[in-house]
């Protein structure tokens, strides 16, 4: 135990000398609300963080961090592939800020009408076509300066900001020379080939528990069963409930609390303890392999018998995330659905970006309990919050429908965890020579572009060397192929 503590007290150390936010300069530039009409519809300020203490005083490449769906500090401060490589490649630091996220908000921000609800016609900018815009018109701005007109640019995403990254070498090619993708799930989207199984999400949550502690899935699977067959005045007191649930679609949402818990700790698969998925800031840690930790407590014995005490396992193994606090006191009060989705919830109805609370469950491949992805009701859910419909399967057309369209994509890694549910809609395989996948056993959400750390398996080691060999590869080969755009002898070519 003493040896624990001091281990942990050093990786504090450690934490508190890390570069992030607080090593930038935080810059702003004026946006368009809507890139692709002729109209008078306004601008507004987006937020970017700088670091330019290792650059090369000319053309230095440009590590831009594709900001996704929260304020871009949490990016910034986690982005260790990012900072542990800039002296290396004498790379400027550029963090953007997604539109309508953190404080990149247009309409300074009033977004909702007076009852508090999203208005839909101030959101109707929300879209990743307008973020990738955005995006594209920064590296424009930043090519502006002398000192980066001819700076290869490499795009860094995970998560969804992955698929931006992505994507931004897709439709943006002349803007970025490359894109690491971590973590991404561009192929969970409805009209891809081959078609995306929404329950493989949740059956890679199971696996994840059952490879954390055999007999886990199990284990979590009766306390479902036993949620869903227990009477509702039973409910209160089993899940810790502070009000009385007194209906099925109460029951319902109580199950999706507990189920949210476990793929989020699926997801914060990481060997050390970190807030990362609970927010980062002051936020507390949730500690070294989560779903470990949760499983332990599912398959303690209990004294209890009968449903109920699988059912007290279940939200008491739960509690490693929805009580990461430790202060939860008598009992738990449901998320709304904006503390659940907030305004992500919009990008879901109309783009389908990727949302775990609508994907399928079955109970038998997974560890949770039957239920559809009805798209009758995703779209009534839709047209009742927002007065929209999805376009089911824009994706899909407009990124080639598969992998045989991102096939058509040069210089991009996709990697991937196996921990991490959200690889069940990325890339698993390598597409060609420039379309590299890059496998991590025992990765968790996009484990690959945080900082190293003395706990990192040995294949997360492996992926981040793979990725920065490649990149590499890429900014010579920009180097190589803007040389020959301008005539000048492929002999005066660097090669970093």
């Amino acid at each position: 135990m003493k040896g624990a503590l001091l281990l942990l007290l050093a990786l504090l150390a450690v934490g508190d000398a890390r570069p992030g936010a607080k090593d930038c300069t935080e810059l702003w530039i004026t946006q368009d609300l809507d890139h692709f009409s002729f109209g008078a519809d306004g601008t507004f300020e987006q937020r970017y963080l700088v670091n330019a203490e290792h650059a090369s005083p000319t053309d230095a490449p440009i590590f831009l961090y594709v900001g996704n769906e929260a304020p871009v500090d949490l990016y910034a401060d986690n982005a260790g592939l990012m900072w542990e490589n800039a002296e290396e490649f004498g790379a400027l630091l550029v963090f953007a800020e997604h539109r309508y996220y953190g404080q990149s908000l247009p309409y300074d921000g009033a977004l909702t009408k007076p009852n508090g609800m999203w208005d839909p016609e101030k959101l109707r900018f929300l879209s990743h076509e307008q973020a990738l815009a955005d995006y594209a018109t920064l590296v424009y701005r930043l090519r502006e300066d002398k000192r980066y007109g001819g700076s290869p640019v490499i795009a860094f995403g995970g998560s969804y900001g992955g698929m931006l990254a992505s994507w931004m070498r897709q439709k943006y090619p002349g803007a970025v020379a490359g894109a690491v993708a971590a973590s991404a799930p561009v192929l969970a989207f409805p009209g891809m080939s081959p078609s995306f199984d929404s329950e493989s999400y949740w059956a890679t949550v199971t696996r994840t528990a059952e490879r954390s502690a055999p007999g886990c899935a199990n284990a979590v699977r009766a306390g479902f069963a036993a949620l869903r067959a227990v009477s509702l005045a039973h409910v209160q007191d089993a899940v810790g409930a502070c009000q009385p649930v007194t209906s099925e679609a109460e029951r319902e949402r109580w199950a999706m609390f507990l189920a949210v818990a476990w793929d989020t700790m699926a997801m914060g698969s990481y060997p050390y303890p970190t807030n990362y998925m609970t927010g980062g800031g002051d936020n507390p840690p949730l500690p070294a392999w989560p779903v470990r930790a949760a499983c332990e407590a599912m398959m303690a014995e209990d004294v209890r018998a009968g449903p109920t005490g699988a059912l007290g396992r279940l939200t008491k193994a739960s509690g490693v995330f929805n009580n990461a606090t430790g202060t939860v006191g008598e009992c738990y009060e449901l998320p709304s659905d904006d503390e659940y989705d907030g305004i992500w919830d919009y990008q879901w109805c109309t783009e389908l970006m990727p949302q775990e609370t609508y994907f399928a469950m079955d109970g038998v491949s997974d560890m949770f309990w039957p239920r559809s992805d009805s798209g009758a009701s995703v779209r009534n859910r839709c047209e009742r919050r927002f007065g929209i419909l999805p376009r089911r399967r824009w994706i899909a057309a407009s990124t080639g429908g598969g992998p045989r369209g991102l096939a058509a994509v040069t210089r991009v890694v996709y990697s991937n965890g196996d921990l991490d549910p959200w690889s069940s809609g990325g890339v698993r395989h390598s597409l060609g020579p420039e379309t590299v996948a890059v496998d991590i056993p025992e990765g968790g959400h996009h484990a690959d572009l945080f900082f190293a750390h003395p706990e990192d398996p040995p294949s997360l080691i492996a992926a981040r060397v793979t990725t920065m060999a490649l990149v590499r590869d890429w900014i010579v080969q920009f180097r190589r192929e803007a040389a020959l755009a301008v005539g000048a002898p492929t002999s005066a070519i660097a090669t970093e």
